[in-house]
């Protein structure tokens, strides 16, 4: 079952990239998992000298869509899954469109992921990530458009996550960010959620109506969804 942190830290040494858990693998001689630039090589010593620590930060994406949601959301789930292996959901919630001229509902959600990417690389695979699902960043209005995924990082977690959910201003991302960090153990209660919530198919099993963990099993690639 897949592992979050119940420490209020936001950053954690951890060998580089993901890891690549073997029952047979020899341990990392530095004390933290091995990366996949050690495999398959390990462990010998050229891909030990290789092992190098890094910075592990965990951030809150807010993601939404209102075109065929339903089938956007989930890939964009599994596209995450796909680049970070393992990502935290909140509850998925049925929104009304703000500031935006459209009779297109919206699905909302918040995400945790932990990377060794800075903001800025982080933004580029999640810009990558709507683009692959269609939408138009070049499009000067395209904040005001309908759009098949919106992912927007919203802060790092760290000791002050609390303070910054309950202070967002858009409440479908208050409600659902609250939701996430309690079910990560970030904060000691959520928030009760004003919404409806709705239930999505990812891989072979459905989230949506209780805060869950993903994960990209290494042998099969298959989706699995842990509540």
């Amino acid at each position: 079952m897949p592992r979050w942190t119940r420490s209020p830290t936001s950053i954690r040494p951890r060998c580089a990239r993901a890891c690549w858990p073997s029952t047979t693998a020899t341990p990392c001689p530095r004390g933290v998992r091995r990366s996949r630039a050690c495999w398959p090589e390990w462990p010998s010593r050229a891909a030990a000298s290789t092992c190098r620590w890094r910075e592990m930060t965990r951030y809150v994406i807010g993601i939404g869509s209102n075109i065929d949601p339903a089938r956007n959301v989930p890939a964009v789930l599994e596209a995450l899954c796909e680049r970070f292996g393992t990502v935290a959901v909140s509850r998925i919630v049925h929104t009304r469109p703000v500031h935006m001229d459209t009779e297109r509902d919206f699905y909302n959600l918040a995400v945790l992921i932990e990377t060794d990417l800075d903001e800025a690389a982080l933004k580029a695979v999640c810009n990558a990530i709507e683009i692959g699902r269609g939408r138009d960043r070049a499009d000067p209005d395209s904040r005001c458009k309908d759009r098949p995924a919106d992912l927007d990082i919203l802060f790092v977690v760290d000791g002050t996550a609390g303070e910054r959910a309950r202070a967002m201003d858009e409440p479908y991302y208050r409600e659902t960010v609250l939701d996430l960090l309690a079910s990560t153990g970030d904060i000691e209660a959520g928030a009760e959620l004003s919404y409806p919530v709705v239930s999505l198919r990812v891989g072979s099993d459905t989230l949506g109506e209780a805060p869950a963990t993903i994960h990209r099993q290494a042998r099969t690639g298959d989706v699995g969804v842990v509540e």
